[in-house]
């Protein structure tokens, strides 16, 4: 019995944060998507967190041959092995699960799906971690952690990649250069916040990350803001 509470347990906490932002977000839909896209666009992102496992190993695998200094072999695990693969992967759960449904019909969407696939993926990177935690009591303590940093960073990245895609709504022309530009972005927020958490020093890996957040959010709300002014 306390095995079957404690696996409950891990997958309720490992869902949790994923969907108190998912939730959060969704609001701010002045039309809101149909329940059934917003499930399919969230399982897209639940997907693709195993290819997303294998490409990274597959990176750091490569970094380790290239006979890159300590420093540089972390910078490329972090920027080319972790923020772009997981970057690009959420934008390709979007861009196969629902950007070509008549779902996907304003520039907002773009934002919406893209936090959507976002947390699927941290959902199922969370329930991998809090299921590896031995005492229970620190479950609740590394969702809460997850819930304030690593989930949250997920939504934000993907609404800022969300924003470029949103303003390219309606162009023929120059698409996938703003997806670019989108991405970039992304993955230099991700990059730079997983850097510092693992390698920032004198209070530079709580400083840093915090202040990455506070930005992104600001300029994810900004996005909203802007995007529904676009019909």
């Amino acid at each position: 019995m306390n095995y079957i509470l404690n696996y409950f347990l891990c997958l309720v906490f490992g869902l949790l944060p994923s969907f108190i932002w998912l939730l959060y977000y969704l609001r701010k839909d002045v039309h809101p998507e149909p329940k059934s896209a917003i499930i399919k666009v969230f399982l897209y992102g639940a997907a693709i967190s195993l290819p997303a496992i294998a490409i990274e190993k597959s990176v750091f695998w490569g970094g380790e041959r290239l006979s890159m200094s300590l420093f540089a072999t972390y910078l490329f695990d972090t920027f080319l092995g972790v923020a772009l693969t997981e970057e690009f992967l959420k934008f390709l759960a979007v861009d196969i699960g629902i950007s070509k449904s008549r779902e996907f019909d304003e520039p907002v969407d773009a934002m919406i799906y893209m936090i959507t696939a976002a947390m699927g993926f941290a959902a199922a990177e969370n329930i991998l971690i809090v299921f590896q935690i031995k005492p229970l009591a620190e479950i609740f303590e590394v969702s809460l952690f997850r819930f304030l940093g690593a989930t949250f960073l997920h939504a934000l990245a993907s609404g800022i990649c969300g924003i470029f895609i949103g303003l390219s709504f309606y162009k023929r022309r120059g698409k996938w250069k703003m997806v670019s530009i989108g991405l970039f972005f992304a993955v230099l927020l991700h990059g730079f916040y997983d850097f510092y958490i693992m390698k920032g020093e004198g209070g530079l890996n709580i400083l840093v990350p915090l202040l990455l957040l506070l930005v992104s959010a600001v300029l994810v709300s900004m996005g909203f803001k802007r995007l529904k002014k676009i019909t």
